[in-house]
């Protein structure tokens, strides 16, 4: 007798399922075994609740199943991933992760299969009991923040969660926009959180102003996006270099003034170079300002060149180097030790004139050195470019040779340019208080002298004049007024009085004391700089008169020619 058979016909059930976007499967559990050559992955649909406001059919997939078929394992088609992972709404989180699916979907192993029911406690839908999803990608920076319009500026991004690298176990595609343009070459380059990629070209309308970076995990809703953290930059522009004359030998501070340079900290590759000459030492200080410190130069006029990010502006013949200044004569040359005195100062290589705020103005300094001492020239001003300068000299004593210092350089000593600080002229007076001269001589020799003097006395003006005593003014000699100048190292000073007493007749004959004359002599001293005393300012000179006869002061000698008359004082 035959063994009777029963059907099964009770239809198996879902027990559970789960989603890992990370190995990018879905994972169906069952309570009895599944015959997978009746699989239909088109047959399932995934939905974002236990009633559906937004579903989607896969199309194709693959599967493997386990424990022994009561578990599925199903990998969707790309297309279907791609699709998953850019709907806002489904499968997002545990919370809009359900799955439905039709009778064709699945089937038990009986002889005549049973079709699986995707019902779960009545529900039309089945919750995903797991869902494994990689985070969203974060961002913390980006190097450089700024960058060339063209494009091709290479950036580096640090954050977290952008995967691991290529060819790793769960490799994600990292995509990098700005603006809405997508970068290229995105590669990560340490595992989670550093990676790198290339600008693209900027819109006109994005140049100048920072834009938006937005990073997106394998074409999905996983995305960050930051603002304000990147900024394309036109091509950079010049608008003056200061100063615009340095040293030939380099080493020149110098602050270029423009355009489009990048942030100061953290933006694109800055360099600026002077004929071909790379300024070292180089500071971004903001978008709109960089220094640096000029090369060794030829002296001539140089072009410069500022390249941010690859991109190169080139400014003709803006910078000048020059050799170290020359001086080569000052005007005046000498003052009172207690005044300041604006002086003019020529030579060579001082730079651009102070009006121009093209340079600093040079130093100028007086160095003394009997004691070594140095004097800072006030108010310096270049007044005509290279050549001559203007500033006032302080108070001081002595000789001093002066020294330029442009750029750092100071010009050599020229020992035929100084410059002299007097002191007080002195005392002067006569060397005695009474002169004679005879009447047969045509002056009068006095001598005058400066006593009580410093090293460094200044010069003076010495006045001689005459005036009348006994002597006849228009018969015994010529009123006149004499200057003499008594250099700063003239200590006496001899003069001549002129007089005409010979040319004289009188009425009688000349008796020798008895007509003698006497005019004064006066002596006024006006010292160049600062004081001086004259003592005994005044003197006497006596005019010597003839004898022509024989008298109480007169006596007669008879000669070969003659009788001769001599004044008894002098026999």
């Amino acid at each position: 007798m035959a063994d009777i058979f029963t059907p099964d016909t009770t239809p198996p059930y879902l027990i559970r399922f789960s989603l890992n976007f990370i190995t990018e499967e879905f994972t169906f559990e069952f309570n009895e075994p599944v015959e997978t050559n009746l699989v239909a992955v088109n047959q399932i649909t995934l939905q974002d609740g236990l009633t559906a406001r937004d579903s989607y059919t896969f199309t194709n997939g693959t599967w493997v199943a386990y424990n022994e078929s009561k578990v599925i394992i199903i990998v969707v088609s790309t297309m279907d991933w791609s699709y998953i992972k850019m709907h806002p709404s489904l499968a997002t989180s545990i919370d809009d992760t359900y799955i439905t699916f039709s009778s064709s979907a699945f089937f038990d192993k009986a002889t005549t299969p049973n079709p699986i029911l995707p019902l779960l406690n009545t529900f039309n839908a089945t919750q995903a009991s797991s869902f494994v999803y990689y985070p969203a990608p974060e961002f913390s920076s980006v190097r450089p923040t700024a960058g060339r319009a063209i494009g091709g500026t290479k950036l580096t991004v640090v954050g977290d969660n952008f995967g691991p690298l290529l060819g790793y176990p769960g490799y994600r595609e990292v995509s990098v926009h700005l603006a809405g343009k997508l970068a290229y070459n995105t590669t990560v380059i340490q595992n989670n959180s550093v990676l790198t990629t290339y600008t693209p070209r900027a819109a006109v309308s994005t140049v100048g102003t920072p834009v938006t970076i937005r990073l997106t995990i394998d074409q999905s809703a996983l995305q960050v996006n930051v603002t304000g953290v990147f900024t394309y930059l036109a091509p950079p522009v010049f608008y003056r270099i200061y100063p615009t004359v340095g040293t030939r030998y380099g080493r020149t501070n110098v602050t270029i003034y423009g355009e489009n340079f990048g942030p100061s900290m953290y933006g694109p590759v800055v360099t600026v170079s002077i004929s071909g000459g790379a300024c070292t030492d180089l500071t971004v200080v903001d978008n709109y300002t960089i220094t640096c410190v000029t090369p060794p130069l030829s002296p001539n006029s140089h072009d410069i060149n500022i390249t941010v990010d690859g991109v190169t502006t080139t400014v003709p013949v803006s910078f000048r180097s020059v050799s170290p200044p020359l001086v080569f004569s000052i005007s005046p040359d000498t003052t009172y030790r207690s005044h300041y005195t604006q002086v003019n100062i020529s030579g060579r290589n001082f730079g651009p004139t102070t009006e121009s705020e093209d340079a600093p103005v040079p130093l100028v300094t007086f160095y003394q050195s009997e004691d070594n001492t140095t004097l800072t020239c006030l108010n310096v001003s270049v007044i005509a470019n290279d050549t001559l300068l203007t500033c006032i000299v302080p108070p001081g004593l002595g000789f001093s040779t002066i020294i330029v210092t442009v750029d750092g350089f100071t010009s050599p000593v020229n020992s035929n340019v100084t410059f002299l600080h007097y002191d007080d002229a002195g005392s002067f007076s006569f060397t005695s208080d009474q002169y004679f001269v005879g009447e047969l001589f045509s002056t009068g020799n006095l001598t005058v002298i400066r006593h009580n003097y410093k090293k460094y006395a200044a010069p003076a003006y010495v006045t001689i004049q005459t005036y009348d005593d006994t002597a006849i003014h228009s018969a015994h000699y010529l009123n006149t007024t004499t200057t003499y100048l008594m250099d700063y190292n003239v200590f006496f000073l001899e003069f001549s009085v002129p007089i005409i007493a010979r040319d004289y007749q009188l009425a009688r004959l000349r008796m020798g004391v008895e007509h003698d004359v006497s005019l004064y002599v006066r002596v006024d001293v006006t010292p160049v700089f600062g004081t001086s005393v004259i003592d005994r300012g005044e003197s006497s000179l006596t005019i010597k008169a003839i004898c022509q006869v024989l008298s109480s002061f007169c006596v007669a000698d008879l000669t070969s020619i003659g009788v001769i008359y001599l004044r008894t004082d002098e026999v």
